[in-house]
């Protein structure tokens, strides 16, 4: 037939598609050039300057709250608290100086940081500037968000509670 290729009996199209994806076997891999290619990475990585390591850091932890945040699962130790230690952590600042940065007390930092607080919109919009709008306030809020959706869906307590109140309800549900 014209226009089609004949196919080579030799490898099968599993083994042609894992070539392709992943042309060296891990089996044969030559230990020195491993070890020279994680030498030179590490070169590479001290020789950043202290802005692009930051940068660095930052674009790392928004891209671990984008796909927090697209995920379906809750998990309560991914908390706002914990992605704001995080962003300070990147940042290489103390708490007291990073919450002069943005203006608000120190107490008031530890409280965000512990979950012992939600953060007011304002210190929402106040870490959007502190990032240069890299990570935007509606990130920091849909954190808050998840762990209330959570809240809400999982309360069990508030729900026995509210039927109480409800007099009559729909005959049917979908």
């Amino acid at each position: 037939m014209m226009g089609t290729e004949k196919k080579s009996k030799a490898h099968s199209d599993k083994e042609l598609a894992m070539a392709h994806v992943f042309p060296i076997d891990p089996a044969t891999t030559d230990k020195a050039a491993e070890k020279d290619f994680w030498g030179k990475r590490r070169k590479q990585l001290a020789q950043r300057s202290p802005g692009e390591t930051i940068f660095s850091n930052i674009m790392q932890l928004k891209f671990r709250m984008e796909d927090y945040l697209r995920s379906e699962y809750y998990d309560s130790a991914l908390s706002f608290g914990y992605f704001l230690k995080a962003y300070i952590f990147a940042l290489g600042k103390k708490n007291i100086e990073f919450a002069e940065d943005i203006g608000i007390q120190p107490t008031e930092l530890s409280q965000l940081i512990h979950n012992h607080r939600d953060p007011k919109q304002e210190v929402l919009v106040r870490l959007e500037i502190h990032s240069n709008n890299n990570i935007p306030a509606i990130m920091w809020y849909r954190l808050v968000e998840k762990h209330k959706a959570h809240e809400l869906m999982s309360d069990v307590a508030l729900r026995k509670s509210a039927r109480k109140h409800v007099k009559r309800h729909l005959e049917f549900s979908f």
